[in-house]
């Protein structure tokens, strides 16, 4: 397995746990924190970002599937600050443009979800790698619903223009326009995310 994510940090950021006297070849994630729950999580966290990475440097779009379907974050950067996409994109290999595409579509729809229009747009620069903008996560939502539920008018505006379909509908049978209606009374944005979606075909 390839080492992506070098040493495991110590939870509350007191440096790099050492192999110490057990040797210069001692794997610091066999290094389990014995009585430490905190270091334990931190520890597992760290092997299940290798083994997400060095799936989708693979090609191996089962396990990755598997991953995110666990809720893994698809936003976790090794590193060289790159995300597995990213990682993938740069190696450029023909066997894992399946995984590139995949996680161009959860990439887009975890950006929308906390708001984020810079990353959002970043996902739409390559003609190479399309993205698609109306990719479903695991509960069915598409970036665009996230922009309607956030009240996020640009990231709405922006999708819409990259071609956002408003009439799929998630998990729970909701659409990106019932989410903006269902929260008109909490602000000018969804008033205007509602009259963007019902104004356009």
């Amino acid at each position: 397995m390839r080492r992506i994510f070098g040493p495991i940090e110590k939870p509350g950021g007191n440096g790099p746990c050492r192999a110490g006297s057990r040797g210069r070849n001692h794997d610091p994630l066999e290094d389990t924190a014995r009585g430490n729950p905190a270091k334990d999580r931190h520890a597992e966290k760290i092997r299940q970002a290798e083994r997400f990475f060095n799936a989708a440097l693979d090609g191996n779009i089962t396990i990755v599937k598997m991953l995110v379907s666990a809720g893994f974050d698809v936003l976790t950067k090794d590193v060289a600050g790159r995300t597995a996409r990213m990682a993938a994109i740069e190696m450029g290999r023909p066997h894992t443009r399946g995984v590139i595409k995949l996680l161009g579509g959860e990439e887009l729809v975890a950006y929308a979800s906390t708001g984020n229009l810079y990353g959002v747009r970043s996902l739409f620069g390559s003609m190479e790698h399309p993205v698609d903008v109306n990719h479903p996560n695991r509960h069915g939502k598409t970036a665009l619903m996230y922009a309607a539920i956030l009240g996020e008018v640009e990231i709405a505006k922006f999708l819409r223009n990259m071609g956002a379909n408003k009439d799929i509908r998630d998990n729970d049978g909701k659409t990106a326009t019932r989410y903006a209606m269902a929260a008109l009374s909490e602000g000018p944005g969804y008033v205007e995310i509602v009259d963007l979606l019902e104004g356009g075909a």
